[in-house]
């Protein structure tokens, strides 16, 4: 794409007369057009990037820094018997009920992460089996954008672990139990209906 877009704004220059075709480019090619009035090249200046649309003078921006980058995020459902591996966790305040999950680390891959919250927020070793789903959800407090990377689980042992702070308790309920509580995002359910309808991908999936 940055290659595309040095040819067609080159084009651009040399067709208006600004360099002459084969002549090396001014040290700012922006500086150059903005100074030769076409607003499309007005915003390279500065923090975004505008593409021109065959040389249209009406500009398509995409400012990189006006939203906030998402947040990468594990989820894990550990089934047992019917039940699914719930947490009860406190979210500003409130009681809020959600599947073992954090975010991903720098200094992990993405299953590292997920076997690392679920022994911190339930005290059970789990073994990922699959993965159910990679989903987005926009937090509508605070409009932070997560992705969610969720695995499948079978239970290994519980230890004596202590929980996060944050974490009141874990807890094995079912779908139906899920539905009558506090749920930390609409992702809680939506993933145990995406297990139970047998959607899984395999591990290998995400590269090393």
């Amino acid at each position: 794409m940055a290659l595309l877009l040095d040819d067609a704004i080159r084009h651009a220059i040399v067709q208006h007369g600004l360099i002459e075709h084969g002549a090396s480019e001014p040290k700012s090619i922006a500086c150059a057009l903005t100074h030769h009035n076409y607003p499309w090249a007005t915003a390279l200046n500065h923090e975004t990037t505008t593409v021109p649309n065959t040389l249209s003078t009406t500009p398509t921006h995409f400012n990189r820094l006006s939203i906030e980058l998402p947040h990468l995020t594990v989820a894990v459902v550990v089934e047992q018997e019917g039940k699914f591996l719930v947490v009860e966790e406190e979210d500003e305040g409130q009681i809020a009920y959600n599947q073992p999950a954090g975010h991903v680390e720098n200094d992990e891959t993405i299953a590292e992460a997920a076997l690392r919250e679920t022994l911190e927020e339930t005290a059970w070793v789990v073994k990922l089996e699959s993965i159910i789903g990679i989903y987005h959800y926009t937090a509508p407090n605070n409009g932070i954008r997560y992705v969610r990377v969720c695995f499948a689980a079978s239970p290994i042992r519980l230890t004596k672990s202590a929980l996060d702070p944050d974490i009141r308790g874990a807890h094995w309920l079912t779908l139906q139990d899920l539905s009558k509580l506090t749920l930390r995002s609409p992702l809680v359910c939506r993933v145990i209906e995406d297990y139970q309808a047998g959607i899984r991908f395999p591990l290998s999936l995400i590269r090393t």
